[in-house]
């Protein structure tokens, strides 16, 4: 027997509703699918998706901000060509 709670999203609406629990009845479907010897790593990667995605956007790192630095061109310089003296 296989039970299943729905969480409502919010806004809630006909197309979301559907949506919703269409791709749950298909994730349901597709784990029942796999053989019992990648239950083990489907388990662990289910795992992370659900870590991942239960982290409020505040608390997942972000990069710094970008920093302007100023700079001033020059005129550009050849230099000599570099050897190497192979013995």
């Amino acid at each position: 027997m296989h039970g299943v709670r729905l969480k409502r999203p919010n806004p809630w609406t006909h197309e979301t509703e559907l949506e919703f629990v269409i791709r749950r009845v298909l994730c349901h479907l597709l784990v029942d699918q796999v053989p019992d010897q990648g239950l083990t790593e489907l388990c662990e990667s289910l795992d992370e998706f659900r870590e991942f995605y239960r982290l409020p956007a505040e608390q997942v790192q972000r990069l710094p901000a970008q920093k302007s630095i100023s700079a001033t061109l020059e005129t550009r310089r050849e230099r000599p060509e570099f050897h190497i003296d192979e013995e």
